[in-house]
């Protein structure tokens, strides 16, 4: 089975004697740090939420793109441009081959259904109706099934550019 690094190799950095992969994770400003709904990313970092969403919900999501165009729906499924005023961008670096870290598309193929929205498809259903809808940003998406402590973090920033460019700093308070 091919490593990460393999599977996109533009997005591989080699660090010391280990290929590794830049990621992104993109959350709602909210999420950051509101203790009193469970809401803690800056204090216990990044785990599933395994609540709603895209299968699978037992991994944190990444991209490789650093500003997509969309990353969530509303809750109708139509895209929703707006959606960087809200949110942050958490980078990280993740070891090629680390075998908790998994481009999306290759998990999907490798199940034998998938649950979502309370219906059952089979894998080559969910990626014809992505693609049908040209959502093509599923391409860049990766999964890891694991957590990401906030010490792995490389950045917090807006997920807005302009945002990031009038504030010249990150919301965790380092770079």
């Amino acid at each position: 089975m091919p490593s990460a690094a393999q599977e996109c190799p533009r997005y591989a950095v080699r660090s010391g004697e280990r290929d590794e992969m830049i990621l992104y994770h993109f959350t709602a400003l909210y999420n950051l740090d509101h203790p009193e709904d469970g809401r803690t990313i800056l204090k216990e970092g990044l785990k599933s939420n395994r609540k709603k969403g895209m299968p699978p919900l037992d991994a944190v999501w990444f991209t490789t793109e650093a500003d997509p165009e969309f990353m969530f729906a509303r809750e109708d499924g139509t895209l929703n441009p707006d959606w960087k005023k809200d949110c942050a961008r958490i980078k990280v670096v993740i070891p090629s081959t680390d075998k908790r870290l998994m481009k999306w598309e290759t998990w999907l193929r490798e199940q034998s259904f998938v649950s979502f929205n309370d219906r059952i498809f089979l894998p080559s259903e969910m990626i014809n109706a992505i693609y049908a809808h040209n959502l093509m940003g599923y391409k860049f998406c990766y999964v890891y099934f694991g957590s990401i402590p906030p010490s792995e973090f490389r950045g917090v920033e807006y997920a807005d550019p302009q945002m990031r460019a009038e504030t010249e700093t990150e919301l965790l308070g380092h770079r």
